[in-house]
């Protein structure tokens, strides 16, 4: 496969000498994964499916991505349930790992990381990623 052009929401590529379309969904979850503690990142819609993901191998992202919307869904609805606004950045922690939940305009991006990562420094790179991503789908959107 290779790249032709490149468009701010996707590029085109020559797949079997015919262009093809691709959505640069995966590089803001390459760039937040390249982040020291961070083992992993899916991209989940509001139903919990993945749209992107960049997981380690054998872990099941199907199941992180059910698993970034239950945690979103669940987050938010607590928040505004309280009135304490929207959720920004949710933080989970266990002995091997920290989770870190942020909603987006198309559902939610989870990243995984290890327990002694900086959390700020995650969660920085997770609203960077977040606006490239929201930027991606908002490309997508338009007619």
């Amino acid at each position: 496969m290779a790249w032709a052009a490149a468009g701010r929401a996707g590029r085109v590529c020559a797949l079997n000498g015919k262009a093809a379309w691709k959505p640069r969904m995966d590089e803001p979850l390459e760039m937040l994964t390249g982040t020291q503690g961070v083992l992993s990142a899916v991209l989940a819609t509001e139903d919990g499916l993945p749209l992107a993901t960049r997981v380690g191998s054998g872990q099941d992202k199907e199941g992180m991505a059910a698993a970034a919307a239950a945690i979103g869904q669940l987050a938010g609805k607590t928040l505004e349930h309280f009135g304490k606004g929207g959720l920004e950045v949710a933080t989970f922690e266990a002995s091997k790992f920290t989770f870190l939940v942020r909603r987006l305009s198309v559902g939610f991006l989870l990243s995984v990381a290890e327990p002694e990562a900086n959390v700020e420094l995650i969660a920085t790179e997770m609203n960077r990623a977040a606006a490239a991503l929201d930027e991606t789908a908002s490309a997508l959107a338009e007619p």
